[in-house]
């Protein structure tokens, strides 16, 4: 559709156009939002380097951090650190005033809902950044503004309002005001995101042609097969980039997998010459090279090692011996004469289905009190600070950081056992025969039956000489339904088996749930089933109350009606009346709900056999009271119509 008006200015291969200027460069970007509920780090030191002529997508889920790093780039926002520069501007120092006159001049924003001003005509609304900006003289911008908008196919309807046009239409014509000022870079968000197929791959057209011109094109999109066309993709996940390589070798995952797997990779360093792997070791690992090159080499029957391949940046190895049966077939080693960066991932990963892996160690312990007794057993789980397999839960101090040393925290099941615990008390655990000191960071609210503390893997192994071994390996999945975590299972454990590791017991998340779920739920549906009953017998209960209330006020009313009352003001003063009675009960109804609650919780915990904790949520009694509210002026209102049907003659004419 647009392509006849697309000057060719450069021989490019497909629509890749790098220029050697560095044009962005964003370095550490950290940005942190404050609100009441505290603080939200959206983006987590973010490095990104885009040349001139290249055509980004930014791929994300919502709330990923996508559209936060494009304000980064746009200066409609600000980092809370770190640097972007565009060109020779330091974006973030400039000030409000010259951040739009800079922002006008360089960079083309293009919403996804268009923002066309709905007072100006289309015309008008493309020459408005010209005059922003004071570009090109003023008897030559309505010119320059008609000739973009012949360009997109928009001359036609140049006189309308913007509500007089598609939105395809208008989608065009808010390209044509991003190039109103001629910027290097066109920033698109979710550009195609409300316009149908057809048009979309014009618009898409349309920016594949502005890149072989040399402008650089940035799009946010969920658009999986737009995202493929252009010439380079980065995925944004929890506020950081994943790594592009990763992205490009596991190009099968979908983003969550892929943040999912960015957690487990494993960043390591090689010097010139250094071995990574070697021919005949099983083959545990898959690696993505993420700078330098390496060596790929054949071990000859003579003892020589034969170079056979040289692999570079992007470029991944040790899958082969992983699909033959865990033997490594090549040794590998740094080539060159700089170090070697590379990404590794654990072997389950590569089963299909599977998107995290950890290992977590258990270990009987005893507490060693400052009166020199021992406590009852306390297990001590080792397990990855960063560990994605579960939420802790904290109510007290805070989770394991990958630094802590001597740190753990303890789940009220400990407290319960050791009520003299504190945070940031050092208490003393006696374990495998080793007396070790710990300082307590925090407390977890699992629900867990038994007493439980949690120290930070890489350190704690270690100090107990169990590097390298594992008593449990929780396995993260794609989907979470029973048969596909079933079927992954018996993926695991033959890849496992395969690898020479001895399995003792499997058990998904699901047969873990059902075992405790079944009794679990009758309850609930019982007490659902209840809740709802009495609410009903309630409801009822109100509405006659209200109705005698009426008939034994029918002369107040009438008296009300005499002096000036609507028949609006007395179905509002009823219907007042039956909430203010309903919030009265609920009132007396939440006191004696928390103590019987609390038993409740515990009775239920005794019966199936672990602790349930009760916790007191005032979103639930919020909700609870704005239930209560609804049915209250729901039971009034029949009571308060017939009274606001009362007439002053019927009143006089009541005895």
């Amino acid at each position: 559709m647009f392509e006849r008006w697309l000057k060719r200015d450069a021989t490019l291969n497909g629509h890749e156009h790098r220029s050697d200027a560095q044009l962005i460069d964003m370095r550490q970007i950290v940005k942190t939002f404050q609100s009441t509920a505290g603080s939200f780090t959206a983006l987590k030191g973010v490095d990104l380097q885009i040349d001139r002529g290249e055509f980004v997508a930014i791929i994300g889920k919502s709330g990923s951090g996508k559209s936060t790093l494009i304000n980064m780039l746009t200066g409609i926002d600000r980092p809370t650190s770190g640097e972007v520069l565009v060109g020779d501007t330091a974006v973030h120092t400039l000030s409000e005033g010259q951040m739009a006159v800079w922002r006008g001049r360089n960079v083309g924003v293009i919403f996804q809902f268009f923002q066309l001003l709905p007072s100006l005509s289309i015309v008008e609304n493309v020459m408005l950044p010209m005059d922003f900006c004071h570009m090109y003289e003023p008897r030559e911008r309505r010119a320059r503004a008609m000739h973009l908008l012949q360009q997109v196919e928009m001359a036609q309807q140049a006189e309308k309002l913007p509500s007089a046009v598609s939105g395809g239409q208008q989608q065009r014509v808010a390209i044509a005001r991003a190039l109103a000022n001629d910027p290097p870079i066109l920033v698109a968000d979710e550009p195609t995101g409300n316009l149908d197929s057809k048009t979309a791959n014009a618009v898409f057209k349309l920016f594949e042609g502005l890149v072989q011109q040399g402008k650089t094109v940035l799009m946010v999109t969920h658009d999986s097969d737009l995202a493929r066309r252009v010439s380079r993709a980065i995925i944004v996940a929890d506020g950081e980039i994943v790594n592009e390589y990763v992205a490009r070798a596991l190009s099968a995952l979908s983003v969550d997998q892929l943040a999912l797997v960015t957690q487990q990779l494993q960043a390591r360093t090689y010097a010139p010459g250094a071995p990574i792997i070697t021919q005949g070791e099983v083959a545990d690992q898959f690696y993505i090279i993420t700078k330098g090159q390496v060596d790929i080499l054949l071990h000859h029957p003579d003892g020589q090692d034969i170079p056979v391949a040289r692999l570079s940046t992007g470029q991944y190895f040790g899958e082969i011996g992983l699909l033959r049966g865990g033997v490594r077939t090549a040794s590998v080693r740094a080539a060159g004469e700089t170090s070697v960066d590379v990404v590794a991932l654990d072997t389950v990963l590569r089963v299909p289905g599977v998107v995290g892996v950890e290992s977590w160690n258990n270990y009987p312990a005893r507490r060693l009190r400052p009166d020199e007794s021992e406590s009852n057993s306390i297990y001590v789980v080792s397990l990855p600070a960063k560990t994605i397999a579960f939420n802790p839960n904290i109510g007290t101090g805070r989770w394991l950081l990958p630094e802590d040393a001597q740190a753990v925290v303890v789940n009220t099941e400990v407290l319960k056992k050791e009520p003299d615990i504190r945070v940031g008390d050092d208490i003393v655990l006696k374990i495998l025969g080793q007396e070790t000191t710990l300082r307590v960071v925090g407390v977890t609210d699992m629900m867990v039956d038994a007493p439980m503390v949690y120290v930070n893997q890489s350190y704690f192994d270690r100090v107990v000489g169990q590097v390298g071994k594992a008593s449990e390996v929780h396995v993260m999945t794609q989907q979470h339904d029973g048969a596909f975590q079933a079927q992954v299972a018996k993926l695991v454990e033959a890849q496992l088996k395969r690898d020479h590791l001895e399995i003792a017991n499997i058990e998904t998340a699901t047969d873990r749930q059902a075992r405790s779920g079944v009794g679990l739920t009758i309850i609930v549906v019982f007490l659902l089933m209840m809740a709802a009953l009495l609410a009903l017998v309630g409801g009822l209960g109100l509405m006659g109350t209200m109705s005698i209330n009426v008939i034994e006020r029918t002369r107040e009313i009438g008296v009300m009606r005499a002096i000036g009352a609507s028949d609006a003001a007395v179905l509002r003063i009823v219907i007042a009346e039956g909430i203010l009675i309903g919030v009265l009960s609920w009132l007396i109804g939440a006191l004696i709900a928390f103590p019987v609650s609390k038993l409740l919780s515990e009775g239920v915990g005794v019966i199936f056999g672990f602790t349930f904790h009760f916790a007191f949520s005032p979103v639930g009694v919020l909700l609870w009271l704005g239930i209560v509210v609804v049915l209250a002026a729901v039971a009034s209102f029949l009571p308060a119509w017939s009274a606001s049907r009362l007439t002053v003659r019927d009143v006089l004419a009541y005895e």
